[in-house]
């Protein structure tokens, strides 16, 4: 791959737990070894605030969610955090997660969606075009010293 994008959501219940910023660390090892094994670009997506129950919309996520983001941070991963900037964005549509949620239902309204891809694409274009620019798309090129067995 040449762009790792992965979903950060709703993981508060693995990071409460003993051992879970342990765990949280050595996974983030591997991310970013896989990363480098492929000279991929790794970027953590935090949609913790978007759509979770029990919160004010687009506030923030739990404590040990917080300590998983200061961790992504330290160690210079990408990290997109759309919630603040959604928040006043979508102030005259509806947040996030003051979305009428019932039995089954588990996305919200429509134009949260579209405006969450529209400040996604608006943040990431930039970033992606200047690392993908005359670049040899990873499915072109020979596997040999980028992490694949010779």
């Amino acid at each position: 791959a040449d762009v790792i994008l992965l979903e950060l959501h709703e993981l508060e219940p693995e990071l409460e737990g003993e051992g879970g910023l342990e765990h949280a660390r050595a996974q983030l090892d591997r991310l970013e070894a896989l990363a480098a094994a492929h000279d991929a670009l790794l970027v953590l997506f935090d949609d913790s605030a978007l759509a979770s129950p029990g919160r004010d919309g687009l506030r923030a996520s739990s404590p040990a969610m917080h300590e998983l983001l200061g961790l992504a941070r330290e160690r210079g991963i990408w990290l997109l955090e759309p919630s603040d900037r959604l928040l006043r964005d979508l102030i005259n549509d509806s947040p996030w997660g003051n979305q009428p949620y019932g039995v089954g239902q588990i996305h919200g309204a429509p134009w949260a969606i579209d405006r969450t891809a529209e400040l996604l694409a608006s943040i990431m274009a930039p970033r992606l075009r200047e690392f993908l620019r005359e670049r040899v798309p990873a499915r072109r090129r020979s596997r040999r010293g980028l992490g694949a067995a010779p």
